[in-house]
């Protein structure tokens, strides 16, 4: 696979006598890349290489730390249940001190946000909200536990919105203003919201820390190997392809060297995601170059 990546300026590319030999083992993963950067990890975990010896590699780093769910504060919508199961996502996933407060912070907000607050100016800053309702800062995240403490088991959406509306309910109780109306519109779970949820709650193995694992844009590992690579065959440019189509025509190109500087690092396991989009195209130049690789599909 990785000679067949190998170009030299734009002339007739040939391999060298010892072109590099390559990783032991390849995997496709096939799925948008929130559900498949989970994937891609279980996939080098199952492999049993560690995460300190796994690097994930894309065209930006964001987008590399984007795929093991480290940088995701929310779950790529703008309703209050996806800035609380964003929030509470990051609190169950192994995070700095300042990053579990900060998502401590966003579940606190969402407990205030849920309740209906009269249109008076004296209740703007969290101060104010808390003197208003008569409770301590104590108390506030007292809530806040309660709800990071019942999202374990949440296992379908019904169950999400069911638990919320209870503790929120039951908080209410006591406090001089109701929950806010309509509820139902406020706290709806929309089906990408839940599906990133799901995907960020994926359990790392015993004793792992996900912070472990390395990421990078791909010209920054250049001349270095790593037991595992995940690489992501996509970018924001070149209508989402990273040298794809110049792998599958042969073309010499920027693009095509790129590639092969992310596939070339891997020593023992390298996994490949694409989007569904191009799964075909993927599975030709594998089929192409007589590599032996398995599909996963990420759901």
């Amino acid at each position: 696979m990785v000679s067949s990546l190998r170009s030299v300026g734009r002339e007739a590319i040939t391999p060298g006598p010892t072109p590099p030999p390559g990783p032991d083992a390849v995997d496709l993963v096939v799925g948008s890349e929130d559900k498949a950067g989970t994937a891609a990890l279980q996939l080098v975990r199952e492999a049993g290489i560690a995460p300190t010896q796994t690097w994930i590699l894309a065209a930006s780093r964001r987008r590399a730390q984007a795929l093991s769910r480290v940088a995701a504060d929310s779950l790529g919508g703008s309703t209050a249940m996806a800035a609380l199961l964003g929030a509470l996502a990051q609190l169950h996933a192994p995070q700095p001190v300042s990053r579990r407060l900060a998502a401590v912070h966003q579940v606190e907000g969402f407990v205030l946000r849920m309740l209906q607050w009269p249109d008076e100016r004296s209740t703007h800053t969290r101060r104010e909200q808390l003197e208003h309702l008569g409770i301590s800062d104590e108390q506030l995240r007292a809530q806040a536990c309660r709800l990071l403490s019942a999202s374990s088991d949440w296992s379908d959406k019904a169950t999400c919105a069911s638990s919320v509306r209870t503790l929120m309910t039951e908080f209410a109780a006591a406090l001089p203003i109701s929950l806010v109306d309509p509820w139902g519109r406020k706290a709806q779970i929309l089906e990408t919201v839940w599906d990133g949820w799901q995907a960020r709650r994926t359990v790392s193995a015993p004793g792992e820390d996900l912070r472990e694992v390395r990421h990078s844009h791909i010209h920054g590992v250049k001349g270095e190997e790593f037991e595992a690579v995940i690489l992501a065959l996509t970018s924001p440019h070149n209508d989402g392809a990273l040298g794809l189509d110049h792998w599958e025509s042969g073309t010499a190109s920027e693009q095509r060297r790129v590639l092969y500087v992310g596939a070339s690092r891997a020593q023992r396991h390298l996994v490949l995601i694409t989007p569904t989009s191009r799964q075909s195209q993927v599975q030709r130049v594998l089929d192409a170059a007589r590599v032996r690789y398995r599909v996963c599909r990420a759901n």
